[in-house]
């Protein structure tokens, strides 16, 4: 039995849960006050799930590779915004 969409994939869905947190995080106070930090936060937890989902529909492993990288690089964004 394989994975035929990408919403199938464990790493997407918990990607699209760590960007329903994040959503849930910066509309805070404490993160309303800096919008430059709680956008950037919101963008890198998208650009986690976006890429993870274009990885897997690109079905060649160099591609999809590459994404799963830019995937990885945007959650280490995201998890520096958390300090």
């Amino acid at each position: 039995m394989g994975v035929y969409r990408f919403e199938d994939l464990r790493v997407w869905q918990a990607a699209k849960e760590q960007c329903d947190r994040v959503g849930a995080l910066i509309i805070r106070p404490e993160f309303r006050r800096d919008g430059e930090l709680s956008g950037q936060m919101n963008e890198a937890s998208i650009s986690v799930m976006f890429n993870i989902s274009e990885g897997f529909l690109r079905r060649r492993d160099k591609e999809t590779m590459q994404f799963l990288r830019y995937s990885y690089a945007s959650n280490g964004e995201l998890k520096s915004g958390y300090y």
